[in-house]
């Protein structure tokens, strides 16, 4: 099965004996449903030797997560996002409401918080970063809107936690994502707006500008219309008729000067 690394974070293999929960160690990323956005409650080097340390009968030992957002640098990422960690819940959570559908379809992702408990604003770029990517790579997490309880996860929303204890910025993380998710329709609006108020100069035959000038929109619409003027002076000297190129032309003049 392959493994997904995102190219923009440092791979850093977390122990391959912490990767899987209630004894499933991978799952597809059409299984993936969303993230859960935690908070560290500390530094980043104490997050990362909790992870690395030996796993034992401990409850300590036993936490992994895919991915870790540092307050200086790009994300860290421990576990290929078809890893199952335990990170919504403690393991052998059977509660298929919370933890273990958390753990089973979530990715997990840890954003170091100390000493502010303010994500910088280059934490909540690569948060949003990796969100997008989740959303590109995981064809259920993108079949809906990101919304909150939906494919975006706090871990108190799974689990009896304060975490992320009001850390993650949603609503900028929010507008950031449904700038990705624009339909055929806005894309279409927002460009015929731009063509209205783009503008090309004009030039006379030496080239020099001119105080004249069309909107982007006024050249595609003179471009239509000589290819609908061509192509009807086509079919008449294909029916024995004369191509007249200088009518064309004036025509086309006149379109742009209106």
């Amino acid at each position: 099965m392959t493994d997904t690394w995102l190219p923009f974070c440092i791979k850093r293999p977390g122990p391959l004996n912490k990767r899987g929960y209630d004894g499933i160690p991978t799952r597809t990323l059409a299984e993936v449903e969303g993230e859960v956005k935690h908070s560290m409650e500390g530094y980043m080097a104490g997050a990362e030797g909790r992870l690395m340390a030996p796993l034992t009968s401990d409850p300590y030992t036993q936490a992994s997560w895919h991915i870790s957002v540092p307050k200086l640098g790009p994300p860290v990422q421990y576990y290929p996002l078809e890893a199952t960690c335990w990170h919504a819940g403690l393991p052998g959570d059977r509660r298929f409401d919370t933890s273990l559908v958390g753990n089973l379809t979530l990715i997990g992702e840890e954003h170091e918080d100390a000493p502010t408990n303010v994500l910088n604003a280059d934490q909540i770029h690569w948060s949003s970063e990796i969100s997008k990517a989740v959303r590109s790579l995981c064809p259920r997490v993108a079949a809906k809107p990101p919304a909150l309880g939906v494919n975006l996860w706090e871990h108190r929303m799974l689990s009896a936690t304060s975490c992320p204890s009001g850390l993650i910025p949603w609503p900028t993380i929010l507008a950031a994502l449904k700038e990705e998710e624009m339909t055929q329709a806005e894309f279409n609006k927002m460009f015929l707006e731009a063509a209205k108020s783009l503008k090309y100069p004009a030039r006379d035959d030496a080239g020099k500008e001119t105080s004249g000038g069309h909107t982007a929109a006024q050249w595609a619409e003179a471009a239509h219309l000589a290819r609908k003027e061509i192509i009807a002076h086509a079919a008449s000297l294909h029916a024995g008729g004369a191509v007249d190129i200088e009518a064309i032309v004036a025509e086309i003049q006149r379109r742009l000067a209106d």
